[in-house]
């Protein structure tokens, strides 16, 4: 009797409030309104794991290329959703990316990318869309289109794409730039067992298009050294490429070899000091890194945080050093009294970053957390990674 009058209570009783919700934002995903699906799939990831009955409405929706902007698309939103769900949104995810449809591939591709950590499971899938490229001349939109993101996708999986080498090396000789970039970002994610691919690089160091050189800099960098290949010099003299992001680029390529950048340090230096180099920020990072010693860098990103043009890089990279550049609190404390929200959200950050456990900084963020007229800033102040507690 009991378990009948259970069975009764579960079959009348009202479905809850979130069920409720679920079903209507799969409905919109159903619907052909552009902006109801976009919406949809918004709510749906901030629901995170209790999405998990919303997963067939948001794989469908993978290939829905339409949006507000590039970035804002219907099918990268479902993505986002499908990735916050988590590991029930795994199996589904993989069977669309065995889709012929290269925009379904696509999106789901991008799931994939996004899921934390990138699916083991996809590799396989991945490896044979960037053999495909190659393997089937007679379809070459397909292949290419569905190689590129590939491309893209491995460099999320580091030394575990290690097996697409030799796929990636005939990618980087393409005479297509984006087909060049994701191929030097996944080399340069596998690392060291990727050395083969350091001549191609050095030669689009010098000879890419702006995003080619830049990212074939850094992808040198996190390779690193090979016997018989000097790739310090055309890092070094990327860090004078006409393109200020390429300067960026170069700069970090140098602060990720460190001290074994140390040859270059001389070249660092000038710029660090030289203010019509418009990428100083870059420069004090990778002085620090080559060096390990903080003062000199820390003195010039002080400095460039008080200026218009700087302030938010200097403040980003102040916050890279950590606790390295504990020294800069008490200057940036006194920064807070800006009228920019951004500046002081940016400082906030920073501050938590390289002096969390000081007293003074505890105290001013306590007070921000209260009495900030921004919404953003008041949320940041509260964080627990003020109090030396990780998130």
């Amino acid at each position: 009797m009991p378990t009948c009058l259970a069975a009764l209570l579960i079959c009348f009783c009202p479905i809850g409030p979130q069920s409720a919700d679920i079903d209507a934002h799969v409905s919109a995903l159903k619907a052909r309104d552009m902006q109801g699906r976009l919406k949809a799939a918004i709510a749906l990831r901030k629901l995170g794991a209790k999405a998990e009955p919303a997963i067939p409405a948001l794989v469908a929706c993978l290939n829905d290329d339409r949006g507000e902007t590039y970035e804002i698309r219907v099918g990268n939103r479902c993505a986002e959703a499908l990735a916050a769900i988590g590991k029930p949104a795994v199996g589904p995810v993989l069977k669309a990316l065995e889709s012929e449809s290269p925009k379904m591939f696509a999106g789901a591709a991008q799931a994939v990318m996004l899921m934390q950590p990138p699916p083991k499971a996809a590799l396989e899938t991945l490896f044979t869309a960037l053999a495909d490229r190659e393997e089937k001349p007679d379809k070459i939109s397909k292949p290419r289109n569905r190689g590129w993101v590939a491309a893209k996708v491995l460099a999320k999986y580091g030394a575990a794409a290690q097996p697409a080498t030799g796929d990636l090396i005939t990618m980087l000789h393409s005479d297509n730039f984006h087909e060049q970039i994701a191929a030097a970002e996944a080399l340069g994610a596998i690392g060291p067992t990727a050395k083969r691919a350091v001549p191609r690089l050095m030669t689009l160091v010098s000879e890419g298009n702006t995003s080619s050189r830049g990212l074939s800099a850094i992808a040198l960098a996190q390779i690193g050294p090979v016997e018989g290949s000097d790739i310090l010099p055309p890092i070094e003299k990327a860090t004078r490429d006409f393109s200020a992001v390429v300067r960026g680029r170069a700069m970090m390529a140098l602060a990720i070899l460190g001290p074994k950048a140390k040859p270059a340090l001389p070249t660092v230096h000038k710029y660090l000091r030289d203010e019509s180099y418009r990428n100083r920020t870059e420069a004090a990072f990778a002085a620090w890194k080559i060096t390990g010693d903080a003062k000199e860098p820390l003195d010039v990103l002080i400095s460039l945080a008080s200026q218009l043009d700087f302030e938010l890089d200097a403040l980003l990279i102040i916050g890279k050093m950590g606790p390295a550049a504990k020294d800069a609190a008490p200057t940036l404390l006194k920064m807070l009294d800006s009228k920019d929200p951004d500046k002081r959200f940016e400082l906030v950050q920073t501050l938590k970053m390289i002096a969390a456990g000081s007293k003074d900084v505890q105290e001013t963020l306590k007070k921000l957390a209260t009495t900030d007229p921004n919404a953003d800033v008041r949320r940041a102040a509260k964080s627990k990674a003020i109090y030396g507690i990780p998130n």
